[in-house]
């Protein structure tokens, strides 16, 4: 939650999605039609920029729900190492 809370301060949403934390196989998280963002309980295990990285993308899907230009756009905004960080996170939980 701290983490979340942290990360979300730099979105300045006015609808603040609801954080969900459970079992997932496939992804380390995901942003839902209902306005939830989910993340996978393994996350517990990542360093804290692999979990901050997680929650900013997630949370750019509040804003653009495919992976297109502008979401990649507002992701190198918000977390500008952002691939280094991605990598690390499937290399060390992959």
């Amino acid at each position: 939650i701290e983490r979340y809370e942290s990360v979300l301060r730099e979105f300045n949403y006015d609808n603040v999605p609801n954080l969900v934390v459970k079992k997932m196989d496939k992804r380390w998280g995901s942003f839902t039609n209902a306005g939830n963002l989910v993340l996978n309980s393994r996350l517990i295990h990542a360093s804290k920029d692999c979990i901050d990285y997680v929650i900013a993308h997630e949370l750019c899907h509040v804003k653009h729900k495919n992976h297109g230009k502008d979401f990649y756009k507002l992701l190198g905004k918000k977390m500008p190492d952002w691939e280094k960080t991605k990598e690390k996170l499937e290399l060390r939980l992959g």
